[in-house]
């Protein structure tokens, strides 16, 4: 038998349990002294899988060794009367003359054996084993049944369910072998305790039978019945006197045994074909390591059973002549990767056929090669043999190339790849044909490389400056070719950009790559570069203004710009001062006078120019009349007043609810009047002076006072329950529909009130905010870059701003449209357009103010004009015409407030709750 855990098993003991596996003494029969087996605690020792091939001398002392005749049925083995099971009458038909119609069991005194010794003519690979001998000898009366000697094991544990394996062999003496083993529970009841009893001694059989010397080792199993911790093995040897002969003797051997779950193994060598065995030609050493497969898992042990044809080492075959090999496949048995013991598995066989016929010569026909790129992706290549049998490939350059036996081609890296195709030979068609030569073909494997266009950004600049000078590089040091994608802005000559005109100038870098040396580099990716190629910039120059009286006459401001082309002027005081060209005139009394000096851009001597950054310069106008003072010398010395005083009850700012309206004056105080459900007209004790700036919803009312937010009025929606951010560090205040809103001095929003549309969601904002207002349900901020944003209802897209706004001054909100008033004095709209209140008139131009209503929009010119559009259904866009001194206008629900440079305030639109009562400063 193959050895099993070799290395592992040092003793019978390692070999059968964990510990222990001893073999206790039984009781001898023929005036032999008997022994009783030790009752023992619990057993704690598993069978383990092993073999008796590392036992070395004679029988171990932990066997029972019972070396005499046993009557079945009498004898003690193991602690238990053994059980006579043997079926005499089946034995002896047959063979029992028709005279002699009695047998019996005979037991003469002869010699007999245990031995673990080999020479006894068992199997070559079990020369280990345990071997009983029954001596031969005569005996009377003939026909009889001889039982003896047994050997008897130590108590092991045992699981049910699982098995319990061994390989046995038996030859006949002079006359057949009977042969009986049993698995014996001496705990049959489960108490732990081995009475020695009937209820103790339950026996398994394992083996029971006779017969004439068996061929190789046998198989036998037997399925433990129930999980007990004492269990031993029973085995007698014995003869059957079959020939009537009056003689006995033989002999019988057991290895291998093992215990757990039970394996199948199957093995089919009818796909191993082609296998010569002629001088010269004799088919090369092969591997049978998956030929066999056991449910376990476990690897298959191999043996030949026809050395003469073929033998086995580990899992290479080795052809030793031609006929029939035979290859027995086993598996011992052991535990596998999850921990779970498997018993040995029964041994099969299978067969394939070895020929001794001379080969016939083949070839192979493989092709040249082509060269490839180290970024190649993987290939197949092809070859033929004469014999049709397919090739197989390997790679000679394994560094360079990988080869599957199929013919696929892994480039790794740069060099010479060769594949060598080859054919082993075999049988094709009924011929066997010798390997054929093998064929290599090889190609080249350039290395290439991967390159990208360093190409530095371009810097926005004036179109008329000096061509700008351009180097984009590649790693691989090749020529970088510059095109340009926009010839009518600018073109590329000479490694420089040279400007056309203003615009967008884009400029693409390519690079196609090339081999430089031994290696090939791949076309870089395009790199383009944009700039602005933009309007030659200008400078203002503006004298600073000196202080006025208002009885002095117009005067001309000397400014100019770098351009050379003529400065515009505004004032922004037009209630104090205008301007007509460059003349400045002083009106309406004293007070601080603003003129804004700008200059548009345009085309002067052929260059064209930029919009000039405007300058603002301030004066004050003064009101006080010289007093003449006589000197000696008659000279007369005016004495003006320094600090100029506001001109009173002038509306400084007006803002229109549900019909009411508020008023901050230009002394900072407030006036009111209109509908009072919600007492939106009463002005707070808090509110007398002193006012900062205003601002009303729908029926509530806003006042800025140091800094600190005031309100009154409804409060449904919260727009009365101010955060605590807003009781200081304010500047200005806005109101929507019902949101109220706040502009710290630091340029950040505070929102509260109605959030239906998520109005009051202020946004993470990352620029300074310079003014805030409020539509009907959404919110509009101004930055101080010029640039708008807005947020709350966009189901007309007022809180979608032009994504092109920019230079933008001021901005206002409506109930679903806005307004933006830009540095260039120009209107532009966005949202509802339902009554065309978006759509801005033509004559829109040079505006200083801009204001939205319910669905109408108002402009304030320069020049005092006011254009209104949209919804009119309160006449609220008819201005009459008797009105052109108008320096402010602002737009309500439907109601509309214009102010008058004298102060007067006009109130235009829907004539309900007596909001339309025109005030004159009293």
């Amino acid at each position: 038998m193959t050895k099993q855990y070799g290395n592992v098993v040092r003793s019978l003991i390692s070999l059968m349990l964990v510990g222990v596996i001893v073999f206790v003494a039984s009781p001898l029969m023929s005036g032999v002294k008997q022994q009783t087996a030790k009752a023992e605690s619990r057993a704690t020792n598993w069978l383990l899988n092993g073999s008796f091939e590392n036992v070395t001398g004679g029988v171990p002392d932990n066997w029972t060794m019972v070396e005499t005749h046993i009557d079945l049925g009498v004898t003690v083995l193991g602690g238990c009367v053994s059980v006579d099971t043997t079926d005499y009458a089946a034995i002896r038909a047959g063979s029992v003359p028709a005279d002699l119609t009695t047998a019996q069991d005979n037991h003469p005194s002869f010699t007999n054996s245990i031995v673990t010794s080999g020479g006894f003519g068992v199997p070559a690979d079990g020369t280990n084993a345990i071997f009983m001998n029954m001596g031969g000898g005569s005996m009377d009366p003939p026909f009889h049944v001889s039982h003896g000697p047994a050997i008897v094991s130590d108590a092991f544990k045992g699981l049910a369910g699982q098995v319990i394996t061994l390989n046995w062999f038996s030859a006949a003496g002079a006359d057949d072998y009977a042969v009986l083993g049993y698995l014996l529970d001496t705990d049959a009841n489960g108490d732990g305790v081995v009475s020695g009893t009937a209820a103790d001694c339950s026996q398994t059989e394992i083996l029971d039978t006779t017969g004439k010397t068996v061929e190789g080792w046998q198989y036998a199993s037997v399925t433990v019945p129930d999980s007990h911790n004492f269990y031993r093995f029973v085995f007698v040897n014995g003869t059957h006197d079959e020939s009537g002969g009056r003689y006995s003797g033989a002999s019988f051997w057991i290895d291998n045994i093992s215990q757990g779950d039970p394996q199948t193994i199957t093995m089919d060598l009818s796909d191993v074909t082609g296998k010569n065995y002629f001088a010269g030609a004799i088919s090369a050493p092969f591997s049978i390591a998956t030929e066999a497969t056991a449910t376990s898992g476990l690897a298959a042990t191999y043996q030949s059973t026809t050395p003469s044809v073929c033998t086995v080492s580990g899992v290479t075959v080795t052809l030793t002549g031609s006929g029939t090999c035979t290859i027995r496949a086993s598996q011992s048995g052991g535990v596998d990767g999850t921990g779970k013991l498997w018993a040995s598995a029964q041994a099969v066989t299978s067969s394939f056929t070895v020929t001794n016929t001379a080969p016939t010569a083949q070839t192979i026909t493989f092709g040249p090669l082509t060269d490839k790129e180290s970024t190649a992706p993987n290939f197949t290549v092809s070859a033929t043999s004469s014999s049709s049998m397919p090739v197989t490939f390997s790679s000679t350059t394994p560094s360079v190339c990988t080869v599957t036996s199929s013919g696929t081609v892994d480039v790794l890296t740069a060099g010479t790849c060769t594949v060598k195709a080859s054919q082993a030979g075999g049988l094709s068609g009924g011929v066997f044909y010798g390997a054929a030569p093998d064929v290599n073909q090889s190609f080249t494997v350039q290395q290439v490389t991967a390159q990208t266009i360093a190409f530095p950004a371009i810097t926005d600049r004036p179109y008329n400056g000096a061509d700008i000078a351009i180097n984009p590089t590649v790693a691989s040091g090749l020529v970088v070719t510059v095109t340009s994608m926009t010839p009518a802005v600018c073109t590329i000559s000479g490694g420089k950009v040279k400007m056309l005109k203003i615009g967008t100038c884009t400029i693409k870098a390519s690079q196609p790559g090339a081999v430089v040396g031994t290696t090939r580099y791949t076309a870089a990716p395009d790199v383009i570069r944009s700039f602005e190629a933009t309007a030659v910039p200008q400078t203002l120059t503006v004298p600073v203004l000196a202080n006025i009286k208002s009885y002095d006459p117009a005067f001309s401001i000397a400014g100019s710009a770098s351009s050379g082309m003529p400065v515009t002027y505004t004032s922004l005081t037009p209630e104090i001062c205008t301007v007509r060209g460059a003349t400045v005139t002083a009106v309406g009394g004293q007070g601080k006078c603003t003129i804004v000096a700008s200059q548009a851009g345009g085309v002067s001597g052929g260059i064209t120019y930029a919009e000039a950054t405007s300058i603002q310069r301030e004066f004050f106008v003064l009101d006080q009349t010289p007093t003449p003072t006589m000197t000696a010398t008659n000279t007369r010395t005016p004495t003006p007043t320094q600090t100029p005083t506001p001109i009173p009850f002038l509306l400084k700012k007006g803002a229109i609810g549900a019909s009411f309206v508020l008023g901050l004056l230009q002394n900072d105080t407030l006036v009111t009047w209109g509908m009072n459900r919600e007492f939106q007209a009463n002005i707070p004790p808090c509110c007398g002076s002193n006012i900062q700036d205003i601002a009303v919803g729908t029926n509530f009312a806003l006042a800025l006072k140091g800094g600190r937010v005031y309100g009154w009025g409804a409060n449904t929606k919260g727009q009365l329950k101010f955060p605590k951010t807003v009781l200081s560090g304010i500047k200005a205040v806005a109101a929507g529909g019902a949101h109220g809103l706040a502009l710290t001095n630091a340029g950040k929003v505070i929102a509260w009130g109605d959030n239906k549309f998520t109005q009051t969601n202020v946004p993470k904002l990352t620029k300074v905010v310079k003014s805030v207002v409020g539509g009907n349900d959404h919110t509009v901020v101004l930055f101080t870059d010029g640039t708008v944003k807005a947020w709350g209802a966009n189901a007309s897209k007022q809180s979608s701003p032009p994504t092109t706004l920019k230079g933008i001054t001021q901005i206002a909100a409506g109930l679903d449209h806005n307004l933006a008033l830009t540095n260039k004095r120009t209107v532009v709209a966005w949202g509802g357009n339902t009554f065309g209140q978006a759509k801005i008139p033509t004559n829109a131009i040079d505006i200083k103010q801009v204001s939205a209503g319910t669905q109408f929009s108002m402009a304030v010119k320069n020049n005092g004009q006011v254009i209104a559009w949209g919804r009119n259904d309160y006449n609220q866009t008819i201005i009459p015409p008797e009105y052109t001194d108008i320096y402010s206008a602002f737009a309500g629900y439907a109601n509309t407030i214009l102010g008058l440079r004298n102060g007067r305030v006009i109130v235009l639109g829907d004539q309900n709750n007596g909001v339309a009562v025109s005030r004159t400063p009293t």
